[in-house]
Protein backbone atom coordinates (compact mmCIF):
# COMPACT_ATOMS: atom_id res chain seq x y z
CA UNK A 1 0.00 0.00 0.00
CA UNK A 2 1.01 3.24 -0.97
CA UNK A 3 0.29 6.75 0.86
CA UNK A 4 0.77 9.52 -1.03
CA UNK A 5 0.00 13.18 0.17
CA UNK A 6 0.52 16.02 -1.93
CA UNK A 7 0.74 19.99 -0.44
CA UNK A 8 0.36 23.13 -1.87
CA UNK A 9 0.03 26.38 -0.65
CA UNK A 10 -3.76 26.47 -0.84
CA UNK A 11 -4.82 22.50 -1.93
CA UNK A 12 -4.25 18.56 0.48
CA UNK A 13 -4.36 16.20 -2.11
CA UNK A 14 -4.25 12.60 -0.57
CA UNK A 15 -4.20 8.83 -2.17
CA UNK A 16 -3.90 5.50 -1.90
CA UNK A 17 -2.16 3.31 -4.34
CA UNK A 18 -3.28 5.80 -6.68
CA UNK A 19 -6.70 6.25 -6.08
CA UNK A 20 -7.49 10.04 -4.41
CA UNK A 21 -8.99 9.59 -1.10
CA UNK A 22 -8.68 13.07 0.53
CA UNK A 23 -8.85 16.83 -1.15
CA UNK A 24 -8.65 19.78 0.61
CA UNK A 25 -8.95 23.48 -1.06
CA UNK A 26 -8.36 26.33 1.01
CA UNK A 27 -7.42 24.63 4.45
CA UNK A 28 -8.42 26.99 7.48
CA UNK A 29 -4.76 27.21 8.37
CA UNK A 30 -1.39 27.53 6.04
CA UNK A 31 0.76 24.52 5.67
CA UNK A 32 3.23 24.53 7.99
CA UNK A 33 7.33 22.69 7.63
CA UNK A 34 8.01 19.83 10.27
CA UNK A 35 7.73 16.39 11.37
CA UNK A 36 5.56 13.63 10.27
CA UNK A 37 3.63 11.57 12.87
CA UNK A 38 2.24 8.76 12.61
CA UNK A 39 -0.98 7.66 14.78
CA UNK A 40 -2.15 4.15 16.26
CA UNK A 41 -5.67 4.45 17.93
CA UNK A 42 -6.26 2.10 21.03
CA UNK A 43 -7.18 -1.23 20.80
CA UNK A 44 -5.40 -1.17 16.73
CA UNK A 45 -2.37 -2.87 16.04
CA UNK A 46 -0.59 -1.03 12.60
CA UNK A 47 2.76 -2.26 11.19
CA UNK A 48 4.71 0.96 9.11
CA UNK A 49 8.09 -0.23 6.94
CA UNK A 50 9.93 1.89 4.02
CA UNK A 51 8.59 4.74 4.65
CA UNK A 52 10.18 7.83 3.32
CA UNK A 53 9.22 11.53 3.34
CA UNK A 54 10.04 13.52 0.01
CA UNK A 55 10.13 16.47 -0.85
CA UNK A 56 8.80 18.26 -3.93
CA UNK A 57 12.36 19.21 -4.82
CA UNK A 58 12.84 14.95 -4.76
CA UNK A 59 14.65 15.35 -1.68
CA UNK A 60 14.12 13.24 0.87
Amino acid sequence: MRLRVDIDDDQILASVDGAPILSITRPLEPPQRGTVGLLVDIGTEAFFSDLTVTAVDGTA
